[in-house]
């Protein structure tokens, strides 16, 4: 079937924007609205995927961008789908595993979850809200799970079966990483079976509930990869060479992930380039953040003083103008000079021996600071040069050094090394090819990748987030390698190391329009305990009918912390506190309180990672109607004398965006967008617009790197002229950029901040 000329035109678009998620956004919300080219998404978006893949190989790398989507298959009872007979499938025999995220209905009785003749899950109804397991190989039943660990109908859980073939025979089935049974059994591996493989199939038993995350394994994948499985929701395979975890390579992976979202009840799959058959109308269904909630997936590289990680020269890395390089560092000790990112003399950052830090950006030169470096806490670390030399040195957000190097030298031929002699955890390691000021760098530490808009910008090149995958700005992988004992660690892990305070697995989902603060503050500020607190001026009188809180604390133990919110009226809000059900060694809160969310904070450690959670008191029940003018005070109180933290970073949405007036209701002839007045302005200005015609409307700021930083509409408005207000209190003074854009019109200007 051909494309007309707006697909063509389209398919053009995207390979100019091929860096930005919402413009792909729009192309599916496009298809969506034209239902008439319907039967050409599949075709158009299989172009894209594979364009994709060959200019940038970008997207479906991008952790943000695979985890936004969070769908899962939906099973009625008498729709499933068919996995053709394949070689690999076919073959499999002797070691394999073989898991999903699970969410039973209304299962009367035996239910098969996926498998064929060699294998298959199957759900045994116990009682009216329980199901049991049972794992059945070459037609026949092997092993049952227990009923203390029966899985709950209506609620979402980690399954996995594993059959390790080595002498004597293991069948193992996990519960949300856990063992639950097992039995030793040499016989009883899967035979070669050339039937097809499927999935809530009613041939075997009418499955009704949700789906989520198949993935076969051709080998015996070992409790701590299990482990990781459960905290790491996506696996894909487009490879015709295969996707390789550790040593055992994946055979089939189900994302029910549709590259049109929201916009689709279609699914999506890999299994190489093979294609699954949807029988009986298996729809998609958006999960929100289940069961992503309960996992992490925030891992870090770790190693010992032996270990580190090798990327070979590439361009991403060779930079000899402008740079900026930083990292998230949590030292267990001081171990002689290691080296965190060097690249030959191109660009150093060292930890030494005294824990302070060294830099260098070639000549032979090296500084040095007096800032010493906390052990067992995580500490951001960002080192900035010019093309004439000038750099700074930040240390959580705070400038603690400056040097002028000279020029920038010609980039050698040096490999870059990530960790070099390095005793602990390093995370989110990020090189771009532009200078980045203190508010730039701020932001980007509770985000992995700072992607912009337009491919010409100023970009992060390269960055390292080392949630097993690697982007680069022209590499889906980078050459990238680990030397000695340095390896993928996550906060679920037998380690039990922090994970690193970076909202990087959801950098899509933060919402704009916060206003934010980089306090980097000790927790407690004095001592072993007491408590720290930061403010936040709020400008806008408009009263309070939604309140948002984000916060970011690096923490040993978060069930030793309590926290406050007190309004400028100076009455307050506890939203978390040590009896809210934490567990010792839960660590680090970088989360969202919001009332909206559907979950409390809970037991564990990884719930606190999740996007959004519900405070412990109601924000809305205590705050709405308020005037939110004046200073909010965060108070942050150790209620412990063991260890201490670190205040990152917090912030307040009110009422989702930025309130707009309407200035009058006669309908203006045609769209314009005002300059704003003042101009220059401190801190706050106003923007003045008209529509012609009603429809959505949004009208966004962006720093002079092409970065949003606030959200002012997003609505639909009636045709007429309007003013909104924008508050540039916390951010530093320089140029920015005002969008407004509807279905007719686009429009730039530009604006100062003067401070």
């Amino acid at each position: 079937m051909k494309l007309n000329l707006t697909e063509l035109i389209y398919q053009a678009e995207f390979i100019f924007i091929l860096s930005n998620q919402k413009h792909l956004q729009k192309l599916r919300k496009w298809f969506w609205l034209n239902k008439k080219y319907s039967l050409n998404i599949n075709i158009f978006m299989g172009k894209i995927i594979y364009s994709l893949l060959l200019l940038s190989t970008f997207f479906f790398q991008n952790s943000s961008a695979q985890r936004y989507w969070n769908m899962a298959a939906q099973f009625n009872g008498s729709n499933y789908i068919a996995v053709p007979p394949s070689s690999r499938l076919n073959n499999l025999s002797g070691s394999f595993t073989a898991e999903c995220w699970l969410n039973p209905g209304d299962i009367t009785s035996s239910a098969t979850v996926f498998g064929k003749y060699a294998f298959r899950i199957v759900l045994e109804p116990y009682g009216t809200d329980y199901v049991t397991i049972s794992v059945q190989t070459n037609g026949s039943p092997r092993l049952f799970g227990s009923y203390t660990n029966a899985f709950k109908k209506n609620e979402w859980n980690h399954l996995a079966v594993t059959y390790d073939s080595t002498p004597g025979g293991k069948l193992r089935i996990f519960k949300n990483a856990v063992l639950d049974v097992e039995v030793a059994d040499a016989n009883i591996g899967p035979r070669p079976s050339a039937d097809s493989l499927f999935i809530g199939n009613s041939v075997y038993g009418a499955y009704k509930g949700m789906i989520d995350d198949i993935r076969i394994w051709d080998g015996y994948l070992v409790p701590t990869s299990i482990s990781n499985n459960f905290r790491n929701p996506f696996v894909f395979s487009f490879y015709s060479s295969g996707f390789q975890y550790a040593t055992v390579p994946i055979m089939l992976s189900a994302t029910f992930e549709h590259p049109s979202s929201g916009y689709s009840t279609g699914l999506y799959f890999s299994d190489y380039n093979h294609q699954f058959i949807n029988r009986g109308g298996v729809v998609a269904v958006n999960i929100g953040m289940n069961p992503s909630e309960t996992n992490s997936t925030n891992h870090a590289l770790g190693g010992i003083v032996d270990g580190y990680v090798s990327v070979q020269q590439n361009s991403n890395i060779n930079l000899n103008g402008p740079v900026t390089v930083e990292t998230w560092i949590n030292p267990y000790s001081f171990s002689g000079i290691a080296n965190l990112i060097t690249k030959g003399s191109d660009y150093n950052i060292n930890l030494n021996l005294n824990g302070t830090l060294s830099y260098s950006f070639g000549n032979g030169i090296t500084a040095t600071t007096t800032n010493v470096i906390q052990l067992n806490q995580w500490s951001h670390v960002a080192a900035t040069c010019d093309e004439n030399g000038a750099s700074n040195l930040y240390l959580n957000g705070l400038l603690i050094a400056t040097r002028n190097f000279g020029s920038r030298p010609t980039p050698g031929t040096s490999p870059l090394v990530i960790g070099g002699q390095f005793y602990g955890n390093m995370d989110a390691v990020k090189i771009s090819n532009f200078v980045k000021s203190q508010d730039e760098v701020r932001k980007s530490m509770i985000s992995f990748v700072d992607l912009v808009s337009m491919p010409e910008l100023p970009q992060t090149t390269a960055s390292y987030d080392f949630e097993y995958q690697t982007y680069s700005s022209t590499n889906i992988a980078a050459n990238f390698s680990f030397s000695g004992y340095a390896t993928y660690v996550s906060s679920g892990s037998p380690f039990n190391i922090q994970a690193s305070p970076v909202l990087g697995t959801y950098n899509s989902l933060f919402p704009n329009a916060y206003l934010l603060k980089y306090p980097a503050k000790k927790v407690p500020e004095i001592g072993t305990a007491g408590y720290t607190y930061d403010t936040l001026n709020v400008s806008t009188s408009n009263p309070i009918t939604d309140l948002k809180l984000y916060i970011n604390i690096g923490h040993v133990k978060n069930n030793e912390l309590r926290i406050k919110l007190y309004s400028p009226q100076g009455d307050s809000l506890i939203v978390f506190d040590q009896n809210t059900n934490q567990s010792g060694f839960a660590d680090n809160i970088n989360t969202i309180f919001n009332d909206a969310a559907e979950k409390p904070l809970v037991n564990g450690k990884y719930v606190s990672f999740s996007p959004t959670i519900k405070p412990l008191n109601s924000l809305n029940g205590k705050f709405a109607g308020r005037n939110p003018q004046g200073k909010w005070r965060l108070q942050v109180t150790d209620l412990a004398n063991s260890n201490s933290g670190m205040l990152y970073s917090w912030g307040l949405r009110i009422n989702n965006s930025v309130d707009v007036k309407n200035i009058s209701s006669e309908i203006p002839s045609k769209y314009n967008l005002s300059q704003n007045y003042p101009n220059p302005f401190n801190p706050s200005t106003k923007i003045n617009f008209s529509l012609s015609k009603a429809g959505i409307v949004s009208l966004k700021v962006f720093d002079i790197a092409g970065r949003e930083v606030s959200e002012l509409v997003n609505k639909n408005l009636p045709a007429a002229s309007y003013e909104a207000e924008f508050n540039g209190a916390e951010l530093s003074s320089g140029v920015y950029f005002y969008t407004l854009k509807s279905e007719a019109f686009t429009e730039t200007k530009k604006m100062v901040l003067v401070k």
